[in-house]
């Protein structure tokens, strides 16, 4: 009998034995009974997550996704973002040379907004790259890693989950963008904070190719709300008012649950590792003091004409410039 064929004879005995009363003979062999069946899980990367993955594995109402009549949108009031002069000078530099050929170009700007947006912070937040966060319902497994993740805290402990804020994904320049694979990332980071009974479970997300940009929002009744910008300024806006609200949200760096009452209800379905880097941006305590956005009374940012990150078309740079 060759290796393979013993192993999947030994798997469909495993499966056939009393969990029962193995527990009761011996707990330690039910723990090992219990992992070797785990390995038996299917895994979906979330890069290739479907709409029915969301619904069936993560249990959200999507009805809202991509849905014109339902289109999440800024609130009256909100605080327009007015880029730095040094983040002019550096999308200048970028579209000058960088050629956006791939997922990491987008990367790049990204950085330099992410950068200047998060200077208006009231907050320290860390931000993350390359995390994998993963779910598992019952035999399945939802795996990935998000290329953004903006938080309070030290992400490696996976217990301190009232930190996360927001997740973003990069796309390669005109690339096809797959909205489920953010919303997955969102999701995941919602029912890690709803096994943990957290007050408010709103979670916010990001995707861009660097041309356009789609935020997410899961509230607390798994609505998932979206929204599609196409400019710069559009986009920074956006990125800024989505940090103010989810750091009202979640508003200390200290769980709300202490982490030894996290351990005794150990979230076994939630894995977060963090795996390259970590930057930290600057402090501002000018912060706009506004509630919590609404759905209802929206209108749309309004732009102020000619502006350097308008979008790139706009820039109008030539070689003198160098």
């Amino acid at each position: 009998m060759t290796g393979s064929k013993k192993l999947k004879e030994w798997k469909a005995r495993i499966n056939k034995l009393d969990e029962e009363k193995i527990n009761a003979a011996d707990p330690e062999l039910m723990a090992i009974l219990s992992e070797l069946r785990s390995i038996e899980k299917e895994t979906i990367r979330i890069g290739d997550c479907k709409e029915k993955h969301i619904e069936e594995i993560l249990s959200l109402n999507i009805s809202r996704v991509r849905n014109p009549l339902l289109r999440w949108m800024l609130p009256k009031g909100v605080i327009k973002h007015e880029p730095s002069q040094w983040l002019k000078d550096a999308l200048h530099v970028f579209f000058k040379r960088w050629h956006r050929n791939s997922e990491n170009t987008t990367r790049t700007l990204i950085d330099l907004m992410l950068l200047d947006v998060l200077d208006h912070s009231a907050e320290r937040i860390g931000g993350w790259g390359e995390v994998e966060l993963s779910w598992t319902d019952g035999p399945i497994i939802l795996t990935g890693y998000s290329d953004y993740v903006l938080s309070y805290g030290d992400l490696s402990d996976k217990t301190d989950m009232s930190s996360v804020l927001v997740c973003g994904e990069a796309k390669c320049s005109d690339a096809k963008q797959n909205i489920w694979q953010i919303v997955a990332y969102c999701g995941i980071v919602h029912k890690a904070r709803l096994a943990l009974e957290k007050q408010n479970v709103t979670v916010y997300g990001f995707m861009t190719d660097g041309d356009s940009w789609e935020f997410v929002r899961i509230d607390n009744e798994s609505n998932v709300w979206t929204t599609k910008v196409s400019t710069l300024r559009k986009a920074m806006t956006w990125l800024r008012y989505i940090l103010d609200c989810a750091q009202k949200s979640t508003p200390s760096s200290t769980p709300t649950t202490s982490k030894t009452d996290l351990r005794k209800k150990e979230l076994k379905n939630f894995k977060l590792v963090v795996e390259r880097f970590r930057t930290m941006d600057g402090v501002d305590e000018s912060e706009d003091d506004e509630d919590e956005e609404e759905e209802e009374e929206v209108v749309v940012v309004e732009e102020d004409g000619t502006d350097l990150v308008e979008s790139m078309d706009k820039l109008n740079i030539s070689s003198r410039d160098l």
